[in-house]
């Protein structure tokens, strides 16, 4: 858990740090898209490190002692919190960047709905994961006493979240794809244009691979310290997902530093006739005098 969260947090920060100076400095261009996208970031790095320290409590703390359990529990769910808002954040950023590409109405209309509907979905879904048992402080006590949202509230909610997080991409993606294709630009210039766009959504790919092991969540209502044995699978693709939408998302961005640095280097770097016109240079000048 934590190598998967320090190499993510590793990517976000890099390729964050990338877009910025892309949109900021080279094109001077920094848009509500790039605000939103480093609040997620903020909000991710706060999710890896509860994850971290979750990991850490794991191996140096006995969680069979009710202090120790109770801690654990209560930075779980600040960590599942931090996570479904880093994917409200995510959700608005793109939502923004793709609004700039898409012209027709009826398309931009459909992407302002479908993040409307995600972001009010999620906001419910956020108070209800956050406040299941009452105050995060009090989770194991109410957990034990049965004070909590029954799984069969939570369960749906989950599987609910997921499939409008990945639904929401698609719908994303689709209509910018439809208006390259009608566009009058070269085979190759779309594909450049629709690779750029599909990398933007990559995280959904994982969204779709967790829909998978939401049920593992559901051991909490048994047993809380087995949570923490079946949980890993869950964590690591909590991790992943926005992980790679961040990263994802800003690799969308940086055409303009990929050319400024093939442009650097093609001037740099001599082609082969300039490598035979500096050598048939450098022969002439050898040419001892008299000869010609």
């Amino acid at each position: 858990l934590t190598a998967i969260a320090a190499a993510f947090l590793v990517l976000t920060i890099t390729f964050t740090s990338l877009r910025f100076l892309v949109r900021g400095y080279m094109i001077r261009a920094l848009g509500w898209d790039d605000w939103l996208i480093l609040l997620a970031l903020n909000s991710f790095i706060c999710q890896a490190a509860f994850l971290v320290h979750i990991a850490w409590m794991e191996q140096n703390k006995d969680l069979s002692l009710e202090k120790p359990l109770s801690d654990a529990l209560e930075y779980v769910v600040l960590e599942f919190a931090f996570y479904i808002f880093t994917t409200f954040a995510l959700k608005l950023s793109l939502a923004v960047f793709f609004l700039r590409i898409v012209l027709e109405k009826w398309q931009r209309q459909v992407i302002i709905i479908s993040t409307v509907v995600f972001s009010l979905y999620t906001f419910s879904f956020f108070l209800v994961a956050v406040f299941q048992c009452g105050s995060p402080a009090q989770y194991l006590l109410h957990k034990v006493q049965g004070k909590c949202v029954s799984w069969s509230v939570l369960g749906p909610m989950n599987y609910t979240h997921g499939v409008l997080n990945a639904l929401t991409d698609w719908i994303f993606v689709s209509f910018p794809i439809l208006v390259v294709r009608r566009a009058n630009m070269s085979s190759r210039d779309k594909w450049s244009v629709v690779f750029v766009l599909v990398i933007g959504v990559l995280g959904s790919v994982a969204s779709v691979v967790r829909l998978f092991y939401i049920n593992d969540l559901n051991s909490g209502d048994k047993n809380a310290i087995a949570f923490f044995a079946q949980a890993p699978s869950i964590a690591i693709l909590s991790t992943i997902e926005p992980g790679m939408g961040i990263t994802a998302a800003c690799m969308a961005t940086l055409k303009p530093l990929f050319k400024a640095v093939l442009d650097h280097t093609r001037f740099h770097v001599p082609s082969s006739s300039d490598k035979n016109k500096l050598s048939s240079a450098e022969r002439g000048i050898h040419t001892p005098s008299g000869v010609m």
